[in-house]
């Protein structure tokens, strides 16, 4: 079968093909892209309690790094019930908060041999301009640590550079480098042409270093309104952000879906 398979190291994506323009679709990931799996994991890298999912459709925490979803639909959680018969048929996420590179995985199951034909896979971000970043190695500035952000760029190089290679290896082959980097960098670099107020800070807590655990229904000081933010935590963007990003992955994408 044919499927699209998506690689996310640290991304965003907006799934809006389920089983219409391609047979299925396989979401790998970490916490950018997990919709709970892992809520049943022996793990402190969790989103299932609030404030997350405060303004998701029944205002209840799923496991999404985020306050807000922006889609309905999407591919279940590898780990959760709903992932079973005919559901994998149609894909399904493996995204884990957490998760990183495993080489072994990709020698003992190389995803085109499995049958993928088209692939999207994300650059990194820049990882220099997340609150974490800037108040864990930013010296006291407020400004994007220029040295994440530059090993992030020559990854993604690195990255367009090995995806050449292999789409030349394999002739039928749709391998598509989704562009991360540049659509938030835009984003923070320029909040007011995008509408926002905030890029130093995340929503939750104080905005410096909450994430996960750490950003809970204690937190002091969480945003009322985080559409004003790009950062819903210290590392994870706010619905609005995604649906920004989302809507860029879109378009620079289409041609995974293309005959």
């Amino acid at each position: 079968m044919k499927f699209v398979a998506l690689l996310i190291p640290f991304a965003i994506l907006l799934s809006m093909v389920k089983g219409q323009l391609v047979p299925a679709m396989f979401i790998f990931g970490d916490s950018i892209v997990d919709v709970g799996n892992n809520n049943d994991l022996v793990t402190l890298v969790k989103a299932n309690f609030p404030p997350y999912g405060r303004d998701f459709a029944h205002h209840e925490p799923t496991g999404r790094f985020s306050e807000g979803l922006g889609f309905t639909d999407h591919q279940p959680a590898y780990m959760s019930d709903k992932a079973n018969g005919e559901m994998l048929l149609i894909g399904v996420n493996f995204a884990s908060a957490a998760s990183g590179y495993y080489n072994a995985t990709a020698i003992l199951y190389n995803l085109y041999e499995l049958g993928a034909r088209r692939i999207g896979v994300t650059t990194l971000p820049p990882l220099g301009c997340l609150p974490a970043a800037i108040t864990a190695f930013g010296h006291g500035s407020n400004q994007c640590v220029a040295r994440l952000n530059n090993n992030a760029i020559s990854f993604n190089n690195k990255l367009n550079h090995r995806s050449q290679r292999l789409k030349r290896r394999f002739s039928k082959l749709k391998l598509v480098v989704l562009d991360i980097y540049s659509a938030l960098y835009t984003i923070i670099t320029k909040p007011d042409e995008n509408g926002f107020a905030e890029v130093r800070r995340a929503c939750c807590g104080t905005g410096l270093l909450e994430t996960s655990i750490l950003c809970n229904q204690h937190s002091i000081g969480t945003c009322s309104n985080a559409s004003q933010y790009v950062f819903w935590d210290s590392f994870h963007p706010t619905e609005a952000a995604n649906k920004i990003l989302a809507t860029n992955l879109s378009n620079s994408g289409s041609s995974l879906i293309q005959p």
